[in-house]
């Protein structure tokens, strides 16, 4: 692994055991420029994981990662969390049929 002028080079071996780990790989630059370190490179594993494109998230700062104070209005307009409200609705009925409810 080297850093040159803020590009990361990794060797064959290095870029294999990254790139195919099941779990998220996020390198930093060593040093804050300004106020924080910049990401350099992240595996498949992190963009799956996060949700961010390599090209969304290289060169940022690992701040972005934060969870951000929202709004109750984000919370309910969120896609996310309206997929995850209708997993749950269908998980709900399945259960209330099993123990024979109709709730």
């Amino acid at each position: 692994m080297e850093l040159v002028e803020n590009f990361l080079t990794l060797n064959p071996y290095e870029l294999t055991i990254f790139d195919h780990s099941y779990n998220s790989v996020v390198i930093t630059t060593p040093f804050l420029e300004g106020e924080h370190p910049k990401i350099l490179y992240v595996n498949d594993a992190f963009t799956r994981m996060s949700g961010y494109t390599k090209e969304e998230i290289l060169g940022k700062t690992p701040r972005v990662l934060q969870v951000q104070k929202q709004t109750k209005k984000y919370f309910k307009d969120s896609k996310s969390v309206s997929k995850m409200r209708n997993i749950l609705k269908v998980k709900l009925s399945i259960i209330q049929k099993m123990l024979g409810s109709t709730g």
